[in-house]
């Protein structure tokens, strides 16, 4: 790490600073929350300048142009908001102690985010990853389109100001104002303000501005505003009970549905209650929270969840009444980074806890690839696993004849790729895949397998070492199940499906409620282990069902329909995330619980589908595991698609944040999207939208899954073709804008 010539020499020092504008009603002085400067000296231009009680702009008389950055937290104003004033008010703190220039200074809104850094020093230390310098936006990890920040700026100034000697200097306008009002309608594109001398030209115009480590002297925005009006209150129009309500395949809900209809806010969010009883001793209970509204304010709702609808045999009777929201926060904004191309369908990414950097991408069609840690993609693949797989779409799908899919399309294929806790030390990998049957019974079989990592070759797997620990007999083509994940706990969890074709119409009850099959089931192993009945594997001595007669003990959690994509928080509590596949109408996310029954195919998410059958097995169905989060299937999509809670750190706003996808809104056409849900009220987790950078559309792509690098970076795995095939399928990493 190289230091550079200082430059505080050339300052006098001013140690008092002016207090902040007091505020009134409507108004409010924001004090700056990020500030650094990036520095064109020909040495440090990779340098970062945060953490310091100044930031700069100007030239500092070695041939070095600097430039400042800063930015104020809007979220304390309420959303819609109509800001009616806007100035920004900086303190001079520093100034060349000989041959100062006075020149004005302009203020750029940046329309690109960046890091302020950690490093403490006058011209700054090396940058390390994330930390905003003169070349990168955020070093290593991306750049500005030009250094200096000079084309993440529009062409013209916010705001102008004359900047001599120590002092407070104020910036206003009409278009600083625009800037603030652009941030409150956007908070995810709020990347501050640039700070530019217009004497870049000349020597020593510099001028250092007391930054938000002073103390003291920090810089201030002051806004006004007028809060939007309150939401106004909801009230029915109608509520009407149905008597029947027909499902395919030959499955009827035996008790009707509800549908409502009200007025309320245009693009409101409403909160459905509900009450056995009415009058001051009223217990109301949540039946759907954070129903967004229509931007006519003329609402409806169909089949709320089964448990609180009348449909549900126990309620003899219930009251309903709405609660208006105040408005939802606005989304986060994101930017998709093409990493890896060309690829045909990938479906798994995932790193070797190796520290390597490397990212190891399992495609559909049977190769691994791997990307190295400049991302670039290596030649040869890590494992081919396709002379092994069965025949993908479009040599067939199983025979399978179905003409609501695309004849193209299938769910086979390599599906699941896990690394050993132990791999840098171990060489132990593991894959799950989708094999040809020996049984004319039955589509494919898939198969969970060990490989080794090549002797002589780190980036090779050798080909002979398989080890196969479970097969599983697939009747049909779809619903395959997918993921393999090693737990926080160190076994590996299998999420399988049911078994394919639709409605879990296996036998008479179907395969997610049996605990004898595999089928329908998240499945926990131990793969250092031999007590498995076949000996290839080892059941964890705590697994639920190991004591149930006639249950197989590999069995974790029952009731799934398709459970494609799950994940385990790395952070928080390690909570396992489990998108479970709905089939005519719901998509759900499940809490992974020791034991857990989610109900298919009881239920589809919260609402019936076959109660009947939970009478036929004796189960009660308000002790069955609800999900999380559910969407009814429209333009929200059709096949809800995994991710990851994110914890990296180059998007501080999306810590938390579950990040889950849909694979589209039909079979024939790419049009999936990016979503995550944010946990707005305990308990209440509610679904937003990416705001995507610069688009801010849908991907027309088809989602194909999610992979999260050992930084904790979250990648999206897409295609816009609908069946393994062509060249389309490529790699994203979730930036900020």
């Amino acid at each position: 790490m190289t230091k550079h010539t200082k430059f505080s020499h050339y300052y006098l020092c001013l140690a008092a600073l002016s207090a902040p504008v007091g505020g009134h009603a409507a108004v409010t002085n924001l004090a700056v929350v990020a500030d650094t400067f990036i520095n064109a000296g020909a040495l440090s231009t990779d340098n970062n300048a945060g953490a310091q009680p100044w930031f700069d702009a100007g030239t500092d008389g070695n041939g070095g142009v600097r430039r400042g950055l800063f930015r104020f937290d809007l979220r304390v104003i309420p959303p819609g908001s109509t800001i009616t004033s806007a100035a920004v008010q900086l303190t001079v703190t520093k100034v060349p102690l000989f041959g100062a220039v006075n020149s004005t200074f302009d203020l750029f809104r940046l329309t690109t985010g960046w890091n302020e850094g950690t490093q403490v020093g006058n011209a700054g230390a090396l940058a390390a990853t994330g930390e905003a310098t003169w070349n990168a936006r955020m070093n290593n990890l991306a750049r500005w389109t030009l250094p200096g920040a000079a084309s993440d700026v529009p062409g013209t100034a916010s705001a102008s100001t004359a900047v001599a000697g120590f002092g407070t200097y104020s910036w206003s306008s009409a278009s600083l104002l625009n800037d603030v009002q652009f941030w409150v309608n956007s908070p995810p594109l709020n990347s501050g303000w640039l700070l530019v001398s217009q004497a870049e030209g000349s020597l020593r115009s510099v001028r250092g501005f007391a930054a938000r480590e002073n103390g003291l002297s920090v810089g201030t925005l002051q806004v006004g505003y007028i809060p939007p009006p309150a939401p106004t209150p909801a009230a029915f129009n109608s509520i009407r009970l149905t008597n029947t309500a027909a499902v395919a395949p030959a499955v009827s809900l035996t008790n009707g549905s509800i549908a409502f209809t009200w007025q309320g806010s245009t693009n409101g969010a409403f909160d459905l209650l509900y009450s056995s009883t009415v009058g001051s001793t009223a217990i109301w209970n949540l039946a759907q929270p954070n129903i967004l509204g229509a931007a006519s304010g003329s609402n409806s709702l169909s089949d709320p969840p089964y448990l609180v609808s009348p449909g549900y045999a126990p309620n003899a009777k219930l009251f309903y009444r709405l609660n208006s929201l105040p408005p939802p926060a606005p989304p986060l904004a994101v930017r998709l980074q093409v990493v890896v191309s060309n690829l045909v369908a990938p479906t798994v990414l995932t790193h070797a806890h190796d520290g390597s950097g490397r990212l190891f991408i399992a495609d559909q069609t049977g190769p691994i690839w791997i990307a190295d840690s400049n991302r670039n993609l290596l030649a040869t693949p890590f494992l081919d696993l396709s002379s092994r797989m069965t025949n993908l779409a479009p040599i067939g799908i199983g025979g399978i004849t179905n003409p609501g899919i695309n004849p193209l399309y299938d769910e086979r294929g390599l599906l699941g790729l896990a690394f050993h806790p132990g791999y840098a030390t171990n060489g132990r990998f593991f894959v799950y895949y989708a094999a040809p049957s020996p049984s004319t019974n039955f589509d494919n079989m898939t198969v969970l397998s060990e490989f080794r990592v090549s002797a002589t070759d780190t980036n090779l797997a050798d080909s002979t070492s398989e080890r196969v620990l479970l097969t599983i007999n697939e009747p049909e083509f779809n619903h395959e199940g997918a993921d393999i994940v090693f737990g926080p706990d160190g076994y590996l969890y299998l999420g399988t499906g049911d078994g394919g074709g639709g409605g879990d119409q296996h036998g008479t009850t179907g395969n997610g409620q049996l605990l004898n099959t595999l089928l329908g089931k998240m499945l926990r192993i131990d793969v250092d282990g031999t007590n498995a009945a076949n000996g290839h594997y080892g059941i964890p001595l705590d697994n639920p069902f190991v004591s149930t007669p006639g249950a197989l003990p590999e069995i974790y959690a029952y009731g799934l329909r398709n459970p494609c994509r799950f994940s385990f928080d790395r952070g928080g509590t390690r909570e396992g995330f489990v998108a479970d596949v709905g089939q005519n109408f719901y998509e759900e996310l499940n809490i992974l619980r020791k034991g857990a029954n989610y109900g298919w195919r009881i239920l589809e998410g919260n609402h019936a589908y076959d109660p009947a059958l939970a009478t036929t097995l004796g189960v009660n169905i308000p002790s069955l595991d609800f999900p999380i989060f559910e969407y009814v299937h429209g333009p929200i999509g059709i096949a809800m698609i995994g991710g990851f809670v994110y914890r990296g750190a180059a998007h501080p706003d999306l810590v938390g944040k579950y990040v889950f996808g849909d694979f589209s809104t039909s079979f024939g056409l790419p049009d999936g999207q990016l979503y995550y849900l944010a946990q707005t009220r305990p308990g209440i987790w509610e679904r937003f939208s990416f705001q995507l950078y610069p688009s801010g559309g849908r991907l027309a792509r088809y989602i194909k899954g999610f992979g999260e690098d050992e930084a904790g970076e979250i990648y999206l795995l897409s295609t816009t073709r609908l069946g393994p095939a062509g060249n389309t399928g490529d790699v994203r990493r979730l930036v900020r804008p």
